[in-house]
C-alpha cells in the first residue's frame, strides 16, 4: 500500500501516528467505550458531512463493526476519500478527522463506496492505505468494515447495550436519521432500531409514559429557530411530587452541567409568572420534567471541567422564547395561568 498520511503541524508527525500515539485523546477510552465512541463521532460526521438519512451498524461475529448505507450523499463522501491523501493541511484534517481515527485504530479496514457505476475502495493495513476505483455495482452506497486493534484498544469486546444507548439519543438529536444496530458478536442476537420523527419530543413522551400515572397537568413543546440557533424545548409539569427529570443538549453533545439553555428556560417561565400574576418562585423543582436542545455551529463551554454551556446569547433567546411562547399559550385562559403558577411555584428551583 502505498499511501500513508502526510506530514502535520505537529510535531514533525503524521495525523495517523498522532491518533495512535494518544488514542484516548480521539475517543476518551481505550476500552471498550472508546470503539463505540469513534463509531458515533464517525456516524455523526457522516450524518452532518454527507448527509447520511439511514445507517445500519453490525457487531459481526468475527469482531468487524460493519457500516453500511444506502441514503447517503456519496459524491462528499468520494471527496473524503480524497482528502485523505492531503491529510498534512491542518483544514483537511478537520474534514476527516472521524474516518482517520477509525482508520489509525484499526488493524485494518475496508471501505466501499457505489457511485454511477463505479467502486471506490479504499483498503487500510496498519495505518498505510491505497484507494482504487473499479467499475462494478453495489447493492449499497456505502459498505465500510473496519477490525479494532487489539494493540491499542484493552479490549475489542463492545458493549451492545452502550451502542445502543449512544445511538438512541444519537436518533433523539437527528430525528431525520433511521439507525438500525445488530449484534451478531455475542452468543444471543439482538437487533434494535431508533428513529424519533419528533425528536426529543418523543423523549419526553417516553419519560412521561415512564413516570406519570395520568396525563400531566402542563406540557409544552416549543421549536424555534434565533440567530442562526435552532431550539427544540419541551416542558411538563405532573400533579404529584416526584423527582425531577432535566437534560439539555449542545448539538449532538449532553450538557450535564446544563448552563445557559437551561437557565435561560427558567429564567423565561418566571418571568412569564410574575408578569402575569405577580407571584415569585421559590420551590424545589418536585413534578418538572424539562428537556431541551440546541443546535448551532459553536458552543462555549466553561466551568472547571468545561462541560458548562456558557452562551449569554443562547440564554437570552431561550428567555425570550420561552416568555413569548408561554404568553401565547396561556393568554386567552387567566384560569390556565392561575394553576400553572401554582403548580411552579413548587416546581422550580430558581429564584
Amino acid at each position: 500500500m502505498e499511501n500513508q498520511f502526510k506530514e502535520t503541524n505537529m510535531g514533525e508527525i503524521s495525523l495517523i501516528e498522532s491518533i495512535r500515539l494518544h488514542p484516548a485523546m480521539y475517543t476518551g477510552s481505550i476500552e471498550g467505550k472508546g470503539i463505540c465512541t469513534m463509531t458515533e463521532h464517525f456516524i455523526l460526521d457522516l450524518m452532518s458531512s454527507a448527509k447520511m438519512e439511514e445507517v445500519d451498524i453490525e457487531l459481526a461475529s468475527d469482531g468487524t463493526v460493519r457500516i453500511t448505507s444506502s441514503a447517503i450523499d456519496v459524491d462528499s463522501l468520494i471527496k473524503k476519500l480524497g482528502l485523505l491523501k492531503k491529510a498534512g493541511n491542518p483544514d483537511t484534517q478537520k474534514n476527516i478527522m472521524d474516518l482517520a481515527v477509525i482508520l489509525g485504530l484499526s488493524r485494518s479496514a475496508k471501505i466501499e463506496v457505489y457511485n454511477g457505476g463505479k467502486i471506490h475502495t479504499l483498503l487500510s493495513q496498519n495505518s498505510q492505505f491505497e484507494i482504487n476505483i473499479e467499475e462494478g455495482y453495489l447493492r449499497e452506497d456505502l459498505i465500510m468494515d473496519f477490525v479494532p486493534d487489539g494493540k491499542i484498544f484493552k479490549t475489542t469486546d463492545v458493549d451492545f447495550e452502550y451502542l445502543c444507548s449512544a445511538f438512541r439519543k444519537t436518533a433523539y438529536l437527528n430525528p431525520q436519521v433511521k439507525i438500525s444496530l445488530s449484534d451478531n458478536l455475542h452468543n444471543d442476537f439482538q437487533q434494535c432500531v431508533f428513529h424519533y420523527p419528533k425528536g426529543i419530543f418523543h423523549r419526553m413522551d417516553q419519560i412521561l409514559m415512564e413516570r406519570s400515572i395520568d396525563e400531566p397537568s402542563f406540557r409544552l413543546d416549543i421549536e424555534k429557530k434565533h440567530n442562526g440557533f435552532q431550539y427544540k424545548i419541551s416542558i411538563s409539569l405532573l400533579d404529584y411530587a416526584t423527582t425531577p427529570y432535566i437534560q439539555s443538549f449542545a448539538g449532538d453533545t449532553e450538557t450535564y452541567n446544563h448552563g445557559s439553555l437551561i437557565d435561560g428556560v427558567k429564567k423565561g417561565i418566571i418571568r412569564f409568572i410574575k408578569d402575569f400574576t405577580g407571584q415569585e418562585v421559590d420551590t424545589d423543582n418536585s413534578g418538572l420534567i424539562l428537556i431541551t436542545s440546541v443546535s448551532g455551529i459553536q458552543f462555549t463551554y466553561g466551568g472547571s471541567l468545561k462541560i458548562k454551556l456558557e452562551q449569554p446569547e443562547i440564554e437570552k433567546a431561550a428567555e425570550d422564547i420561552v416568555y413569548k411562547e408561554l404568553t401565547d399559550y396561556m393568554e386567552s385562559d387567566r384560569e390556565k395561568v392561575s394553576i400553572f403558577a401554582k403548580r411552579f411555584r413548587t416546581c422550580l428551583n430558581f429564584r
